[in-house]
């Protein structure tokens, strides 16, 4: 399809009154270009992703670039048997350490480190078609906010060493080194720190980091398709109805044809990722309101905060995001829909114009789009508060059950 959108643009010209075109052919090579090249076997990338989330995203390998580079495609490998043997590592240690009835309090945590695996390996196999929707993205908008996204891949990557640091000097470390080493003693101070130091680490970059990198690139890519849109619809508004003329409405029905094209490949993406990424935060943030609700407060200590705070805000947060992008498209195509036929139609009643192909059909014939996560969960923002309600009622289960008890 992109082919038949590069003959067009041979064919008929684009008459934008912008000052500026949204991607030129002729941009300068910044630093972090050179550094990737320097990095790199292959050519520069041509998609200005913002530098630290593609770093992760190349040592993760869910790009294509990764295959390309013998650095990246060994890390590729280490970071798969990190990921498989965390997940392991988690539910071994649990089973041996906990008791049944403790086994049922920390059931969605455990399900959580099965559901990254959910997360990853769907992106990983598919990192051709991720990297070509990267590009398709470059050739009709530009990534924004660059600084303002590596600062937050920055703060997100930075959360496992803090959690690290926390759990290690709050957390009982004779007890929690013996979780670790898979019910062994380990009597040395200096190995129980080491122990529960990097065990930390590695536990939170695999969940819940993982789950949120992969919610930053979902959400980064639905934000450059509604950029678009919206530059469309303001296009659509400021033009006068004498210049809407059917070239024009050509030339914005072929751009939204492309962002239609993106957004196909998203889907296809994106459809099994993102449906467990909303199960995983889901129960993350289940278990932390179980934890709170069966637990006194007396009985928390400083680490069992800690790890509240952090799964319960993070779940939260990655809930609310991912619904609120993937539901902002199809309220951003419902403006462009509306804006071009309400244009279209004050042009055919101001000039007379009713012998003009009505090409407002082909905008309205295509069924508004809806991001669906394994074709069960359709992700709109209404959806926000069906989740917030099943949060609810399972909080009120929950009290009902500790008074009964």
């Amino acid at each position: 399809m992109a082919d038949i959108f590069e003959k067009i643009d041979k064919d008929v010209p684009r008459a934008r009154n912008s000052k500026k075109q949204m991607c030129p052919t002729n941009t300068k090579i910044s630093w972090e270009d050179e550094y990737f090249r320097r990095i790199s076997d292959s050519q520069p990338r041509i998609f200005n992703i913002p530098s630290f989330l593609y770093i992760f995203l190349c040592l993760s390998g869910l790009v294509e670039e990764s295959d390309s580079n013998s650095f990246y495609r060994a890390t590729t490998v280490v970071f798969k048997i990190v990921v498989i043997f965390t997940s392991l590592n988690v539910w071994i240690s649990s089973v041996i350490q906990y008791d049944a009835h403790s086994l049922k309090l920390i059931f969605g945590t455990l399900c959580s480190y099965l559901l990254v695996l959910g997360v990853y390996f769907p992106i990983q196999s598919k990192r051709k078609q991720l990297s070509r929707t990267i590009c398709k993205i470059s050739k009709i908008t530009s990534f924004t906010h660059s600084k303002k996204i590596n600062v937050f891949t920055f703060i997100l990557f930075s959360m496992p060493v803090i959690f690290s640091i926390l759990i290690t000097l709050t957390s009982p470390r004779k007890w929690l080194a013996k979780f670790e080493a898979f019910g062994y003693e380990v009597q040395d101070s200096v190995a129980q720190i080491l122990l529960i130091s990097i065990k930390s680490y590695i536990h939170a970059l695999i969940h819940p980091i993982i789950s949120n990198v992969v919610t930053l690139l979902f959400c980064l890519l639905f934000y450059c398709c509604s950029s678009a849109i919206c530059d469309i619809t303001n296009e659509i508004l400021l033009i006068s109805p004498e210049a809407f003329e059917p070239t024009k409405q050509i030339d914005i029905l072929r751009r939204k044809a492309r962002i239609d094209d993106v957004l196909d490949s998203i889907q296809h993406l994106f459809s099994s990722p993102s449906f467990f990424i909303i199960v995983t935060n889901f129960l993350s943030c289940g278990n932390v309101i179980g934890w709170y609700l069966y637990y006194d407060l007396g009985d928390y200590r400083a680490y069992m905060f800690i790890e509240s705070l952090i799964y319960g805000v993070n779940g939260f947060g990655c809930l609310i995001c991912i619904l609120w992008m993937a539901g902002s498209v199809s309220v951003y195509m419902q403006n462009l829909k509306e804006a071009f036929h309400r244009k279209a139609h004050l042009r055919a009643i101001l000039l007379h114009r009713m012998q003009e192909p009505q090409l407002k059909r082909e905008l309205f014939e295509k069924p508004d789009f809806t991001f669906t996560a394994c074709d069960i969960i359709s992700m709109k923002k209404s959806t926000i508060l069906a989740v917030i309600g099943t949060l609810l009622t399972y909080t009120v289960l929950i009290i009902n059950v500790k008074n009964q008890s």
